[in-house]
């Protein structure tokens, strides 16, 4: 039985043009879902909101499209309109790929899977957590049952487990935006950061993303390079 895995594509991505595999690194959740994928698939494809589906060593260029009614509220992406949307529905169910595999597994969002569900009453769609630090952490869990005992087990992508060390609502810090009270989840929704690289920084795993900071003394540290469009802690 060969299956597919299905995954859409990451509001972060990469500068320049590169492989699809590598173009949403940027995102751990992305990674995380990569890991699992490579090992316990016979492969693997992208739904683009650009291109539709992609395959992980086709070359492509960053792009500003999404799914996402919302997307807006990020920078620099647009959500398609209702005809865009129609004509991708089109360009994802009538690709050749899905003929090649008797099992596939859709990895995908709300946003990318209810459109197209109607095309697909034999696949699986495999229900996620909301956080995206939790996603992060319970496909590291699902790839690690694979390796010690070669089952796919999709109740631990989708299980709730009460966190033993559930996150705090802080102070958040930014040069450009000042500070804001609340949840990584809270500073995602009304800045459009990535949520799971948020969550490192609130539990101090990482000092900074895109320039949020929960210790203010590191906003003196931050310098942003135009150029890169990135900021970065230069001076400890």
């Amino acid at each position: 039985m060969k299956k597919l895995a299905v995954v859409n594509c990451k509001s972060l991505k990469k500068d320049a043009s590169t492989k699809a595999r590598d173009m949403y690194d940027k995102s751990a959740q992305f990674r995380a879902q990569k890991a699992l994928f490579e090992q316990a698939y016979d492969w693997w494809v992208i739904l683009s909101a650009k291109h539709g589906v992609v395959f992980p060593d086709q070359v492509i260029e960053p792009y500003n499209l999404s799914m996402y009614n919302n997307a807006q509220r990020l920078k620099n992406v647009r959500s398609l309109t209702k005809e865009e949307k129609q004509k991708w529905v089109l360009k994802v169910i009538q690709h050749p790929v899905w003929e090649k595999y008797d099992e596939i597994h859709f990895h995908v969002s709300k946003a990318y899977w209810d459109p197209i569900k109607h095309a697909f009453p034999q696949a699986v769609w495999v229900r996620q957590q909301v956080n995206p630090g939790l996603v992060v952490v319970r496909y590291q869990e699902a790839l690690h049952k694979y390796q010690q005992e070669g089952i796919l087990d999709f109740s631990i992508l989708s299980e709730h487990k009460p966190s033993s060390d559930p996150e705090k609502a802080k102070k958040w810090y930014h040069p450009v935006h000042g500070s804001f009270f609340g949840y990584a989840r809270d500073v995602s929704k009304a800045f459009g950061v990535d949520e799971g690289n948020l969550h490192r920084v609130s539990r101090g795993k990482t000092k900074q993303t895109r320039g949020w900071v929960v210790d203010p003394l590191y906003l003196d540290k931050l310098e942003y390079n135009d150029k890169r469009g990135q900021w970065k802690i230069t001076r400890e």
